[in-house]
């Protein structure tokens, strides 16, 4: 697996303040990572680290092979454009900054792949806050990054400017060997959005790996829909033995059971041809999964 980004036991302190101990966690190509914790966890001083505005104390940052330096785009939770300026003019500032050539050419790719061509001549000071972060989305693509760098890009977004922004960047990762290194308070954006997690509380890694794993491990049980209340009884009777315990909610029966029988669960309502509209699994929510994780932390930490 290709690592575009690997940290190996990051430690930072600030005066006398414990900011990181020990951060380990590669950013794989493919990977949308969401990197979550409270505020003040050392998110955000991670992300400096990496892009090397900020040193650590103990630890190696590595960014791609050998031969070829990873390239890294930028959006921080602040939009760091000059507002007196057009679209078009804090691009040509920073792609003088970056030395890029074909400038115009540059500009009308970077605004065309945001959906900002139609305001390029317009200041930003009367961009919305969703215009501004696709702005500050081109500027991050100005050096044709393997791997953005996100924290809180969603952040007061109307829901057509999330959308837009999500779609761009999941076509971007299609496309080749890429990552996205994001933070978010959003929990339900995190859940819909990345494939793997690392969970950080005051400077150290509770938990980390794909969403779905973590899921998983959270495990409760089915929710079966049935088509009809009347086949309740017959349904409980064909699955004793396979459930620690039930509850319904409507038209929704609720069974407890172990991950590992699920298989066979399905097996016997077919057999028993007991009509559903639907089976889900059930788990615990990753905001209620991130909660437990740091509310243990802070226990043992008191």
């Amino acid at each position: 697996m290709h690592k575009l980004v690997q940290l190996s036991g990051i430690s930072k302190k600030y005066g006398n303040k414990q900011v990181l101990s020990d951060i380990s966690f590669s950013l794989n190509a493919g990977d949308i990572l969401g990197y979550i914790g409270p505020n003040g966890a050392g998110k955000t001083t991670t992300m400096k680290i990496i892009c090397n505005l900020c040193q650590t104390d103990t630890g190696s940052v590595y960014l791609g092979e050998e031969r070829e330096k990873t390239r890294i785009g930028i959006v921080f939770d602040y939009n760091g454009l000059y507002s007196d300026l057009t679209a078009r003019e804090n691009l040509e500032f920073f792609l003088r900054l970056y030395q890029v050539p074909d400038k115009e050419k540059s500009v009308d790719r970077l605004l065309d792949m945001v959906q900002l061509s139609n305001v390029k001549n317009e200041r930003v000071k009367t961009f919305s806050k969703g215009m501004a972060r696709r702005l500050v989305l081109a500027r991050a693509f100005i050096q044709e990054p393997d791997v953005l760098i996100m924290d809180e890009p969603f952040d007061g977004l109307d829901v057509e400017s999330q959308y837009l922004i999500i779609r761009f960047l999941r076509e971007w990762m299609t496309a080749g060997e890429r990552g996205i290194l994001f933070t978010s308070h959003n929990m339900k954006e995190i859940q819909s959005f990345c494939n793997r997690l690392v969970i950080i509380d005051q400077g150290k890694i509770l938990s980390s790996g794909s969403v779905e794993e973590l899921l998983q491990a959270h495990y409760k049980g089915l929710c079966i829909r049935l088509s009809s209340l009347a086949d309740c009884d017959r349904l409980l009777r064909g699955l004793s033995g396979l459930y620690q315990d039930w509850e319904q909610q409507g038209e929704k029966i609720f069974i407890h059971t172990a991950i590992e029988k699920n298989e066979m669960i399905i097996q016997k309502i077919i057999e028993q041809n007991i009509r559903f509209r639907e089976i889900t699994e059930v788990t615990e929510s990753l905001e209620e999964i991130y909660i437990k994780e740091v509310g243990r932390n802070e226990k043992r930490n008191c």
